[in-house]
């Protein structure tokens, strides 16, 4: 869902029951705003919060292919042990 609005300085825009923005001051190339949001809510700006979720996926599959590799060194060691699974 989107929702456009016009505003003003001073007006408060309210999303549900936990968040509220109020503008502050409205330029010709910018907005300023004030996030009221409940405590712990991440916020990150959405170029940040890509750049993020690109590190997050690659550190997955870093940690993946580490627990692979890891189950393939325990297969070799029991295997040269002779323990059967």
């Amino acid at each position: 869902m989107r929702v456009n609005l016009i505003v003003k300085p001073g007006d408060k825009v309210q999303i549900g029951g936990q968040i509220e923005i109020v503008i502050l001051e409205v330029g010709q190339a910018q907005v300023r705003f004030l996030l009221e949001l409940p405590p712990h809510t991440p916020v990150l700006k959405q170029e940040n919060y890509h750049l993020l979720q690109i590190e997050n996926r690659r550190s997955a599959s870093t940690s993946e292919r580490k627990v692979k590799e890891m189950v393939e060194l325990f297969k070799a060691e029991k295997e040269a042990q002779g323990i059967d699974s």
